[in-house]
């Protein structure tokens, strides 16, 4: 299995993948939960990195004690990227005293029902 590296943005050209993902994967860097607008580039993302590559990446909010995830892309299908992230998004919340974290997903979005 290849090793995943999970880390925040580094450089300009990783910011530049992130919002050629976005574009790609949500038509955009807008995203409205519960009424609320979000603007991904101002939010908190880490990216995956396997053989020096992006393979994957999350954003997320965190409020008082409570985060949300607002995008999660696994390049890589059923290889542990996605799983990966959402831990690494755990450890984040928890270091910033955070005690929960939810996501909103459709339900036609079966393989995100599945993963999560």
């Amino acid at each position: 299995m290849t090793k995943t590296i999970i880390r925040a943005p580094e450089s300009g050209e990783e910011q530049e993948w992130l919002r050629r993902l976005w574009q790609k994967e949500w038509g955009g860097a807008k995203m409205v939960s519960k009424g609320n607008v979000f603007h991904l580039h101002e939010l908190s993302a880490l990216i995956a990195i396997q053989r020096g590559k992006p393979v994957g990446a999350v954003t997320f909010a965190i409020r008082a004690d409570a985060a949300e995830i607002l995008s999660l892309n696994a390049l890589i299908p059923n290889c542990g990227v996605g799983g990966s992230l959402l831990r690494a998004v755990e450890q984040k919340v928890r270091e910033q005293g955070g005690k929960r974290i939810c996501l909103i997903t459709t339900n036609d979005n079966l393989n995100a029902l599945r993963f999560y």
